[in-house]
């Protein structure tokens, strides 16, 4: 593989990885709001909050090429970002949680 090639097939597996975050963060915000609306644990809206944070924390990193990566040998490919976990504390969606384990899945398998 030349390095143009190289270049673009890295180029698309970070835009797939941000689109993943992208989509996670929405199912947050979806999340947060029917949590606001309800008025039912207010202490989930702060979690929600900070969850929307650290995806914007780890998003950077993403843009800036200062996320470690284990396609690079960096990290191990076991590594874990706690996306999920973090969110399984503070909430059950099904959908959240299945955007939080493909960002988790998709950083061990192709980032």
């Amino acid at each position: 593989m030349n390095e143009s090639a190289t270049s673009a097939a890295g180029d698309a597996v970070t835009t797939q990885f941000l689109h993943l975050i992208d989509s996670t963060v929405w199912e947050v915000e979806r999340v947060r709001a029917e949590i606001a609306s309800s008025g039912q644990y207010p202490g989930e809206l702060s979690s929600a909050d900070l969850t929307i944070s650290n995806l914007a924390i780890l998003k950077r990193l993403v843009l800036t090429d200062k996320l470690p990566r284990p396609s690079r040998g960096q990290v191990s490919n076991r590594a874990s970002l706690n996306i999920s976990r973090q969110m399984g504390d503070w909430t059950d969606d099904d959908k959240l949680r299945e955007a939080s384990y493909a960002v988790e899945d998709y950083y061990r398998q192709s980032m």
